[in-house]
């Protein structure tokens, strides 16, 4: 109830300040990209010199999975079977204060039968670096800058599910990161301290270790028909008094049980390395992460992760989509043409802990993806994945989404 309650004095605040400006319409402005926006300036209507920018929006996304695994399978992870899922069901509030010096968003994830924070944090323009850079501080609970497929967000995903690559840290956590924020989204740099805490911003355990986490990224190459992304992730996280360090996973199905599930004792630290790349010519992507992770115990135990996937964007006479890029994938461009667009996609995608006596399992698989871009905010999704789970046995499911984001 908290959070609704945050949420709806949000909503009113925002209502009250959009029908104060009414009575100068020449001071406000109104758009709808992404989200529905509110700007008021009473200099200028120009949206690059707005004082103030309040922004609304949200997702639904409806899964359909249908499974099947050995019987092997069965016997070792459980029996599965086909399921339907509200898989996310988001409302958030964003927006920006006193002349773009402050930002803030909140992020309320509603499905599952309760309300969690998916996103809550302020933000603060400390120093402009040089004419196309700015220095920012974030603190609350948002995503770590760890992994690429993380930090894109669900709506432009090219797939249903994220990579094993995924699951060794958490993707939110509570904290305060300084980042650098490149006008023309060549570069960008973060780096944060966190907490212990966990991917839905309970930060009770907050008081007990604490993780460095830092990522650069950089185009070394930018056309019109042609872009490379390299980026390189660390993450040095301290254990606490608890002293573990837990991996699980599920094949690309959430509803799927978990097919790894492991955890080591007396833990010190763990250590992630994560380098990254992003190749896209015109309606071609090819993109891939490895994840290292040294797990340092009274033993030192190496584990990895890998996933390569590309994308191909099929246009029809009338469209002119094409992979759209500022600082990171961010979906398709917006003219889909009447009939919309169709895109075809394959993954594969490995997690391997096994080292040494230790033996948590290796789990791999490929998938195939068609996606049909109805319009830029509307998709349909379907995914087909061959998964092997090794010296255990395979399965195959087959998920559809239906989803839109506003």
């Amino acid at each position: 109830m908290k959070e609704l309650t945050v949420l709806s004095g949000l909503l009113w605040l925002m209502i009250n300040f959009t029908n104060a400006q009414t009575m100068d319409p020449a001071t406000t402005r109104f758009s709808w990209d992404d989200g529905i926006t509110f700007e008021y300036d009473p200099d200028s209507i120009k949206a690059e010199n707005n004082q103030t920018e309040i922004k609304m929006g949200g997702r639904i996304m409806y899964d359909a999975t249908f499974f099947n695994q050995d019987e092997s399978l069965s016997e070792e992870v459980g029996s599965f079977k086909n399921a339907l899922e509200l898989r996310r069901v988001r409302l958030y509030n964003s927006g920006k204060l006193f002349y773009g010096s402050f930002a803030y968003k909140l992020q309320l994830e509603f499905s599952g039968g309760e309300v969690v924070f998916r996103d809550a944090y302020l933000e603060y323009n400390l120093m402009q670096l040089s004419k196309r850079l700015t220095g920012k501080l974030r603190a609350g609970q948002f995503k770590e800058p760890l992994r690429m497929e993380v930090q894109l967000s669900s709506n432009n995903m090219v797939f249903i599910e994220r990579s094993y690559l995924s699951g060794f840290s958490t993707e939110r956590n509570s904290g305060f990161m300084y980042h650098i924020d490149d006008s023309e989204k060549q570069f960008s740099f973060q780096f944060g301290v966190f907490g212990n805490g966990d991917d839905v911003g309970n930060d009770l355990a907050n008081n007990d270790g604490f993780n460095v986490t830092t990522r650069m990224t950089y185009l070394p190459l930018q056309t019109d028909d042609d872009l490379l992304h390299l980026g390189f992730g660390y993450s040095h996280r301290d254990a606490g008094d608890v002293g573990k360090y837990s991996y699980s996973t599920r094949p690309p199905a959430h509803t799927a049980p978990k097919y790894l599930n492991a955890k080591i004792e007396n833990v010190s630290t763990v250590q992630l390395f994560n380098p990254e790349l992003v190749y896209i010519h015109q309606n071609l992507m090819i993109e891939s992460e490895f994840l290292f992770a040294k797990v340092n115990s009274e033993t030192a135990f190496n584990f990895s992760s890998f996933y390569g996937q590309l994308s191909y964007l099929i246009n029809s006479q009338s469209a002119k989509s094409s992979h759209r890029y500022k600082g990171a994938y961010e979906g398709i461009g917006e003219d889909l043409g009447k009939n919309g667009v169709w895109e075809i996609a394959a993954r594969y995608s490995v997690a391997n802990l096994n080292d040494g006596t230790f033996q948590g399992g290796k789990i791999s698989d490929v998938t195939l993806a068609v996606n049909y871009h109805i319009n830029p905010r509307v998709r349909i999704m379907a995914n087909y994945s061959f998964i092997n789970l090794h010296d255990v046995g395979k399965a195959s499911d087959l998920n559809l989404r239906f989803l839109t984001y506003f």
